[in-house]
This record gives structure tokens, sequence and C-alpha cells, in this order.
């Protein structure tokens, strides 16, 4: 069968937009090979999603209420009950994806506030 592997950036920033009073959209690109070169079944899920906001004086709240598409279609984390928490199937050998994160409005403040957050993307054979 083969094993298959993720390719692409580990890291990326998303600027505020205050006209919007919210983050611009995350496009993030990457592309899933099959390390044998033969083409196979897989799936792409989002078992990890995790987002904050801190303020300056270091309390932390969750950042909900993101939304995902990955080439286009419905994508949300596994344990949501969002259209596309199942993941999505593909069938290839070097296919190229894109995930875009939309970003819910967050109203500036008077104090700084950092935010940030975790993604966790699974490729995974189907059998």
């Amino acid at each position: 069968m083969g094993d298959i592997e993720i390719i692409g950036k580990r890291d990326y920033v998303s600027s505020y937009d205050t006209k919007s009073q919210a983050f611009k959209p995350l496009h993030i690109d990457f592309e899933v090979k099959s390390r044998s070169g033969d083409n196979v079944n897989y799936s792409l899920t989002l078992p990890v999603s995790q987002h904050y906001c801190i303020n300056s004086m270091g309390e932390s709240d969750a950042l909900n209420g993101l939304s995902f598409t990955l080439d286009g279609q419905p994508f949300a984390p596994k344990d949501s009950v969002e259209a596309g928490h199942d993941g999505q199937r593909f069938n290839g050998s070097d296919d190229q994806h894109h995930l875009e994160v939309r970003y819910p409005t967050l109203p500036q403040t008077d104090n700084n506030q950092q935010c940030y957050g975790t993604l966790g993307l699974s490729a995974e054979v189907v059998l």
C-alpha cells in the first residue's frame, strides 16, 4: 500500500484587519504525497483546532467561531458537529490542497491582546 506524508509550512501568521474587526483569512497550501509514488486512497481530517487570545493581564479566552474549507468544501474539526467534521477522501500520489481558515469578528479592545492557535491536520491511508 504505502505511506503518505503531508508537506508544507508549519507556522503561519494572520494579520488583524481593523476595518472588519477580524483577522484576515489564513490560506494554507500543502501537498499530500505517496512515498511509494503509487496512487493511494486517503482521508484528511482536522483532529486539533484550538485558538485563544491572551489579554495584557495574562487572562486567556478561547476564540470560537472559526470556519474552514478544504479545497473549497466544508471542513471542520473532528469533535464538532459542523459540516465536514468527518473529513474528506481523496485518491492520488501527489496532490495539492488548500485549507482556508476564516475568523469570527473580534472587536478591538483598549488593552493589548495576543491571539494564537494550533491546527492539527491528519492524513490517513484508507484501505
